[in-house]
């Protein structure tokens, strides 16, 4: 993915910068690689914003599937950006009906392509995702896997219905993608709490304007 070749630049890109700053001369005039507090601290710094970075997407992502799923009226069991069997990230929802849970698979690659401004064609994809949303959509709505047109409309259908959910809520799915960089991982309780701060939040920005 292109934010795995940014984040591989960006290492460079910082191992360039260590060499230039943290290299000095001896009295001998030889060099000698050495670490101050000072520089130990700034290399910190820049490998949290590079990780953070190099998260992004992956928390988009899973917050666009934790909302899409709240937003239909599913219950939002835990959302992490750990590695996890080669996932990078997971959400875990229950007591969604089939329908939305099209929605909420579609989510997370149309949250990406919104937000981050992602060229994914949709209707065209083979991620596992919607790979995921087509079989589901052939399940709910009793279709023959060989019925491509039939399954391409409601695919389209989904898709549309989604853009619009993911547009209504975009605020919402940056603010948690942050608090998941930062965090990691929400539980049921994590999740819960910050969906019901953000909602009084808006409401008291609201009643101000």
């Amino acid at each position: 993915m292109m934010y795995r070749k940014k984040c591989i630049y960006l290492f460079f890109v910082l191992l360039l910068f260590g060499q230039n700053c943290f290299a000095v001369k001896t009295k001998s005039n030889k060099t000698k690689n050495t670490t101050s507090p000072k520089s130990k601290s700034l290399t910190k710094r820049i490998l949290s914003r590079i990780n953070k970075f190099c998260l992004w997407d992956i928390a988009v992502h899973e917050a666009g599937h934790a909302t899409a799923a709240k937003q239909n009226g599913g219950h939002v069991i835990s959302v992490s950006i750990r590695e996890n069997n080669n996932s990078k990230g997971r959400t875990t929802i229950c007591n969604l009906s089939e329908r939305n849970r099209i929605n909420m698979t579609l989510a997370g690659y149309i949250a990406e392509k919104i937000i981050n401004n992602k060229k994914y064609n949709l209707a065209k994809n083979t991620t596992t995702d919607i790979q995921s949303a087509i079989k589901d959509i052939i399940n709910t709505y009793n279709l023959d896997p060989n019925e491509t047109m039939k399954i391409k409309k409601k695919l389209l259908e989904h898709i549309e219905e989604t853009n619009k959910l993911v547009h209504n809520n975009s605020k919402f799915i940056k603010a948690l993608a942050e608090h998941l960089v930062d965090k990691r991982e929400l539980n049921e309780e994590e999740f819960k709490s910050f969906y019901l701060n953000y909602q009084e939040i808006q409401q008291t920005l609201n009643q101000t304007n």
